[in-house]
Formats: C-alpha cells, structure tokens, sequence
C-alpha cells in the first residue's frame, strides 16, 4: 500500500509539538489520513466518515 503523506515529517511534527501521547497522535493522524485517502474519490464517503467520527470519538473519550 502507498501513502499520500510523507511519513518521516508526520513524525517529526508530532514529536516537535511536544506531547505527552505522541505516540498514539501519531497513530490516529496515520489512521485518519489513511481513512481520508480512501474516501477522496468517493462521490458519497457516508460510511467511512461515520468510522472517522467513532475514531475519534474513542480517541477523545480515551483520554477523559
């Protein structure tokens, strides 16, 4: 599978914004890009916004 990101400076930039998870920021802007590419030729990307929305639901609701 490609990425549409570079990875490398994803990584760098999580790690430069000094945070206390930045490991699992890491993971979720990789999961949310991956998600983001796949409904970017999607005329109706319902089910795959719906996916972004409990991620990041999990992700906040994690951290509470």
């Amino acid at each position: 599978m490609s990425v549409g990101w570079d990875d490398d400076l994803l990584a760098t930039v999580v790690r430069d914004a000094n945070l206390d998870k930045s490991e699992e920021v890491l993971q979720l802007l990789r999961e949310l890009l991956d998600l983001e590419q796949q409904v970017s030729h999607l005329a109706r990307p319902r089910n795959i916004l719906i996916k972004i929305n409990d991620l990041l639901r999990e992700t906040l609701e994690a951290d509470e």
